[in-house]
């Protein structure tokens, strides 16, 4: 197992505490302001950049937690991944959140059931890959070797062995390590959720995706930390036990970055252009939709989606938050009717440097 010298954002640990689901909404409500000011004053990473991984396909009854009503069984999503680079003690580290590789993704149950429901010849239009990790990894001019840190929001339908590594019985890898110099940073209520998996929601996860990995590289966390100036890992708990948010201070203001909530219609759907979307939230009094595919800790997930709400601000656009879904509801022709009413499209900021 390996250490950490991030240091611990303190402001929610009062909200943390509580065992009622209300009071801790009632005090994220009162902290995210301060942690918010608190962190623009830490600085700005060097440089952000993200892009796409690929396109898939979505139920909309998970999307929209039953608050679509619309046409369309399915929505889709871009998937992208972040590139972050910051200084962390005055060295330069490179952070990659959420890489998707999409062959590894297709193993979970549910897209292999999926698969099975899809006639081949239409697999292309229901889905888009894009170049590999690596080669944009490339344009951006660096290496898999260059990857300080890899996390990503929550583990479902991600693989681990193939990037954190497998041991032989002699020491040696019977599966080398994708980063071969990078840590990876869970929170540790997400590793023993996926490790201990529940029957209910074991469709979403790769089978054996984290058996027999190693863990010399591997970080558990627990609380908020600050990576660096302007970046930091949120606890922000509910789609899964242990998700957590990426959070990033940028030209373009401050942002958080999950899979709570599919788009900005989940995180402002007051002024959602999805009639029902708009309609079945007012009705019901949500603030916020979740990303409803599993819903053990649903109430967590509503309080982490206004966490991110109120850590994120803004958006350019400020009828909506400046919420960024690592899995990001966009438009695609095979529902021309279903758009989303903003996609925040690919983050930039800054310019790297080379070690």
């Amino acid at each position: 197992m390996a250490r950490h010298s991030f240091k611990a954002i303190t402001g929610f640990e009062e909200s943390r505490r509580e065992k009622l689901p209300l009071n801790e909404l009632e005090k994220i409500r009162l902290a995210a302001p301060h942690v918010r000011a608190a962190f623009i004053e830490s600085g700005m990473p060097i440089a952000v950049r993200q892009f796409s991984c690929s396109v898939s396909p979505y139920p909309t009854i998970y999307g929209f937690h039953n608050a679509y009503d619309g046409l369309y069984p399915y929505l889709w999503f871009n998937n992208r991944a972040t590139l972050v680079q910051f200084l962390e003690d005055g060295q330069l580290k490179l952070l990659l959140f959420n890489p998707i590789f999409p062959d590894l993704s297709a193993q979970a149950p549910f897209y292999q059931n999926l698969r099975k429901r899809v006639p081949q010849f239409m697999e292309g239009l229901l889905a888009k890959i894009h170049k590999s990790v690596e080669e944009q990894l490339a344009e951006l001019g660096f290496s898999v070797g260059d990857i300080n840190y890899v996390s990503y929001d929550h583990l479902h339908v991600q693989d681990m062995r193939p990037l954190m590594g497998v041991r032989d019985n002699k020491g040696g890898w019977l599966i080398e390590p994708k980063f071969p110099n990078a840590k990876y940073i869970y929170p540790k209520a997400e590793w023993e959720a996926t490790i201990n998996l529940h029957p209910s929601v074991s469709e979403w996860y790769v089978p054996n995706g984290l058996a027999k990995v190693s863990h010399e590289n591997l970080i558990l966390t627990e609380g908020d930390l600050l990576l660096g100036p302007g970046v930091a890992l949120i606890q922000t708990p509910g789609h899964t036990p242990g998700n957590h948010s990426l959070y990033l201070n940028t030209d373009a203001g401050t942002m958080t970055f999950s899979e709570n909530g599919v788009g900005v219609d989940a995180y402002n759907p007051e002024n959602s252009r999805i009639n029902s979307v708009r309609e079945r939230a007012r009705e019901r009094g949500w603030e916020v939709v979740l990303n409803a595919n599993t819903l053990d800790l649903r109430l967590l997930q509503y309080n982490s989606m206004v966490k991110e709400k109120m850590l994120s601000g803004p958006a350019a656009n400020p009828e909506f938050c400046n919420h960024h879904p690592t899995s990001e509801f966009t438009t695609w022709f095979a529902a021309p009717g279903l758009r989303p009413s903003l996609e925040h499209g690919d983050v930039r900021h800054g310019n790297f440097q080379q070690k």
